[in-house]
């Protein structure tokens, strides 16, 4: 075996009050296998679970996101300050009455007792009290012996599940809403349309010039391409001072007037 829970309900006497505000008790005792399954590193971690309230300042929101600048647990001014109205009834509130210490008021908190003992029966089941064993031993109702065993923080995983009861009993029927101001990011866009006279015109200008040149060539549409044709290549001489070749200007129509009454003779 190199995990075991064991967890011990402390609402089970008549006056369940006396044992309150700690719920019930935890023992985890976990160890590693060694070579010929030889246990080592062993070790113990035993731990509580209070009703207990806490106040929260300087609430702020982000989208989802709520966090607060302080939390700090709540002093009743007693040990105990929980109570049960009536044991045996499952639908009985366990509560605290309303406090005023100093300028604090610490309002009447609550949740019936059906809940806590649910809670107790949930612990004390095997989907949390269980055992790990390796090697052929058979293992049965493994509950929470993955997620505990090994080198899991085990503090850690007890604060989340507390946390996750705590968010429950905020959304019950009897939780109260707390009112402020809730500031949201928004995306804002200023379009400053003076800036977009300079490309505008210049796009405008860009658009006349494509006009006009499709205009100025309409005459021109039937005419072939000119390198589809060598004649325009004969009509040029070479510049042998600059090295380039030179025409007077004569269009493809020209051209081809003149190549039909021209005569070459190859030497």
């Amino acid at each position: 075996m190199t995990f075991a829970m064991n967890a011990t309900a402390l609402q089970n006497q008549r006056n369940q009050s006396a044992n309150l505000p700690e719920v019930a008790r935890f023992a985890i005792w976990r160890s590693t296998a060694g070579p010929e399954f030889n246990i080592s590193r062993e070790n113990v971690t035993e731990c509580s679970l209070f009703l207990t309230a806490y106040e929260y300042t300087g609430a702020s929101a982000n989208g989802p996101s709520i966090s607060f600048a302080q939390r700090r647990q709540v002093d009743f001014g007693v040990d105990n300050p929980w109570s049960v109205e009536d044991p045996g009834q499952l639908v009985t509130p366990v509560y605290t009455n309303e406090t005023i210490i100093g300028n604090m008021v610490i309002p009447r908190l609550e949740m019936t007792y059906s809940r806590l003992s649910a809670i107790e029966h949930f612990f004390t089941s095997p989907s949390m009290s269980t055992s790990w064993n390796i090697g052929n031993a058979p293992n049965r109702d493994l509950g929470v012996a993955a997620a505990l065993s090994g080198e899991t923080n085990i503090t850690e995983r007890f604060e989340k599940m507390a946390t996750a009861m705590t968010d429950y009993l905020r959304y019950t029927s009897d939780s109260q809403i707390a009112e402020g101001e809730l500031i949201e990011s928004v995306p804002f866009v200023s379009i400053r349309w003076g800036y977009f006279a300079v490309p505008i015109v210049t796009e405008g200008f860009a658009i006349l010039f494509a006009i006009l040149s499709i205009i100025n060539n309409r005459k021109s549409r039937n005419v072939p391409l000119w390198k589809s044709s060598a004649l325009a290549v004969l009509e040029c001489r070479h510049e042998e001072r600059l090295g380039l070749l030179q025409t007077t200007g004569k269009d493809i129509t020209q051209i081809d007037a003149d190549a039909q009454k021209a005569e070459v003779r190859l030497q």
